[in-house]
């Protein structure tokens, strides 16, 4: 049977803190869109912008999440690009190694182009974690706070009456 909570009287008293998780705040950073970076390939564009569509649902879409976002879709492109190589040259391939003598002989190795999906699969899936896109850290991003408003001069000094 669990513990019943303390009062916050008593966790003054006994100097501890509570450990009651509240609704999640909203975040201080303002929402904003980055904008999509040179150099990415076409598939890699339409990734980052697919990206920023689901964060700015969310309201979890600020300016500084485009270097991460960048990252990911490059990311995304090398294992794109490997897993064609591993379709195309399968998952077991042959390579030929010469032995002390200097004498080729033909070896299957795993392709290293699945190495290469594989690691670029596990720093998606860590990206994808901080940008709260997967289910475990879905909860824990906050939402962004609404961006301020600037008034000019003129819509200040008519407000201010």
């Amino acid at each position: 049977m669990p513990m019943p909570a303390k009062t916050p009287e008593a966790h003054r008293l006994e100097g501890t803190k509570s450990q009651v998780r509240t609704a999640v705040e909203k975040s201080v950073v303002p929402e904003g869109r980055p904008s999509c970076p040179r150099g990415l390939s076409t598939e890699a564009r339409k990734v980052f912008r697919q990206l920023c569509r689901l964060l700015a649902e969310r309201r979890a879409l600020t300016r500084g999440d485009g270097e991460l976002l960048r990252l990911y879709a490059e990311v995304w492109d090398r294992q794109r690009q490997a897993n064609e190589a591993v379709k195309l040259e399968g998952i077991v391939v042959q390579y030929t190694r010469l032995d002390s003598n200097g004498q080729p002989h033909e070896v299957e190795k795993q392709n290293i182009n699945l190495a290469i999906a594989e690691r670029a699969e596990k720093q998606m899936v860590g990206i994808l974690d901080r940008l709260g896109l997967t289910p475990y850290h879905r909860d824990k991003v906050k939402p962004a706070a609404k961006p301020k408003t600037v008034l000019t001069l003129g819509e200040y000094l008519t407000n201010k009456g």
